[in-house]
């Protein structure tokens, strides 16, 4: 569960298992539920158990291995999957699987663009973060959609983009991004 994507349908019997435990139920008795599952999976503070459902979990477990194979690219199990997967791409961009590949890296693929859509960086000091592919404006886009280049150097960090005094270098900005977005 916590490094392959599960089929939907050992999720649901997962889930069945949880109900019947929380209801009593057995195979040839069922009892009254005073409430629904749906409410049962909410949030405490929502008025619910808190129960996790199997599906979300996985795909939660999934995400977190994608997020430290991002943030901590200098641990060994890392290194090994960008050796391995990587093919000389920045992961940061596309991630792509190949029906030889392992299922640790196939699942990792087959939620990747959702865990994109959950991604978004906090500037910082701007050292770790790409100034061109990752998701770290107000608007939670990355700049190479609205770039006016048709060339550009995919490792800039945004600190290459500061100046030494700490300010925007309004001509790379200005060079390279239309003028209603530029800071």
């Amino acid at each position: 569960m916590q490094y392959a994507k599960l089929p939907k349908t050992i999720c649901n019997e997962m889930e069945k298992i949880q109900r019947w435990f929380l209801w009593g139920d057995i195979d040839h008795s069922r009892k009254p539920h005073p409430v629904g599952w749906d409410v049962c999976c909410l949030p405490k503070f929502d008025g619910g158990l808190g129960i996790k459902k199997p599906h979300h979990m996985n795909e939660a477990f999934l995400m977190k291995i994608l997020w430290n194979l991002i943030t901590n690219p200098n641990d060994l199990w890392c290194k090994v999957l960008y050796s391995k997967y990587g093919r000389n791409n920045d992961l940061r961009v596309s991630i792509k699987s190949q029906p030889y590949d392992s299922s640790l890296w196939k699942s990792l693929t087959s939620i990747w663009d959702q865990f994109q859509q959950q991604v978004v960086w906090q500037l910082g000091d701007g050292n770790n973060i790409n100034f061109w592919l990752d998701k770290w404006t107000p608007s939670g886009t990355s700049l190479i959609s609205i770039t006016s280049q048709s060339y550009i150097d995919t490792t800039l960090s945004v600190r290459d983009v500061v100046t030494p005094s700490g300010e925007w270098d309004y001509n790379f900005l200005s060079s390279n991004l239309p003028s209603t977005f530029v800071f």
